[in-house]
Parts: C-alpha cells; sequence; structure tokens
C-alpha cells in the first residue's frame, strides 16, 4: 500500500484532468493519485471500462 500526500500540485492536475478528460474533480484525483504512485491499473465502476487516463487503465470489476 502506498500513501500519497494530495497536494496543490494533485490539485490543479485533478482539476486540469477533469476539464480535459470530461470526468469529475474526484475521479480525477484519483487517476492522478494513481499515475502518481506508478499505478498501472484501476479497479473502478466510475469511469468507462478500457479508457486508460495518464497511463493509467480503467477497469472495471462488475463490467462483463
Amino acid at each position: 500500500m502506498a500513501l500519497m500526500v494530495v497536494d496543490y500540485a494533485a490539485i490543479r492536475a485533478a482539476a486540469g484532468l477533469a476539464g480535459q478528460a470530461g470526468i469529475s474533480f474526484w475521479d480525477g484525483l484519483v487517476v492522478v493519485a494513481a499515475a502518481r504512485l506508478g499505478a498501472t491499473v484501476l479497479y473502478t465502476e466510475d469511469l468507462n471500462d478500457g479508457q486508460e487516463i495518464l497511463g493509467v487503465r480503467i477497469r472495471n470489476p462488475f463490467a462483463a
């Protein structure tokens, strides 16, 4: 498990990503955190399965 401190740069990146990718700020912050921590896959039902954002592949664990 890794920990990331949410700093001003992360908030700015999430806000920019939200506007650019058309996702919520909070989803953007999760993606920014995952990318900064080196994750390659993010499991969530809130984003599109198979989408790649900031080098992180989105997977919906409930997708058929």
